[in-house]
């Protein structure tokens, strides 16, 4: 009987053993799963963080090229007036009476000059209207 009885006994205090080796192994489980789980929301919220920064990025530079494209077409709009007044100027020289009374020679050059202007701010237009070409590009 005392045989059976220390049998019993050491099977229990095994199996005690065991139980509280099992409860530690899955505690220590536990812990690992956890810290990953947290070096993985770690991550997430990085990369969150990441995402936005971008997001804020590109809308800046997209404001920019939205005020920039503005006033371009903003100066663009400036050539083309002044591109109009001297056409009208010109015209206005062209019919002037006063004309009449300087030389052929004078009278060319004035001529030849609002016509450089005029070509001049023509070509500053058109830079400016492929510039916007391109920023439109840009944007989209």
């Amino acid at each position: 009987g005392q045989h059976e009885d220390d049998f019993q006994e050491q099977l229990q205090a095994y199996q005690e053993r065991h139980l509280q080796d099992v409860v530690k192994y899955q505690e220590a489980i536990d812990r690992q799963f956890q810290s990953r789980m947290t070096v993985g929301e770690e991550k997430e919220r990085q990369l969150q963080d990441l995402l936005d920064q971008q997001e804020h990025l590109v809308r800046t530079v997209q404001d920019q090229a939205q005020g920039r494209e503005e006033e371009l077409q903003q100066r663009l709009r400036e050539c083309q007036e002044r591109e109009q007044q001297l056409k009208h100027h010109l015209q206005a020289l062209l019919n002037a009476d006063l004309l009449a009374d300087e030389g052929p020679e004078q009278l060319q050059r004035q001529v030849q000059e609002h016509l450089q202007r005029v070509q001049q701010e023509a070509q500053q237009q058109g830079s400016l209207e492929r510039r916007v070409q391109e920023l439109r590009h840009n944007i989209d």
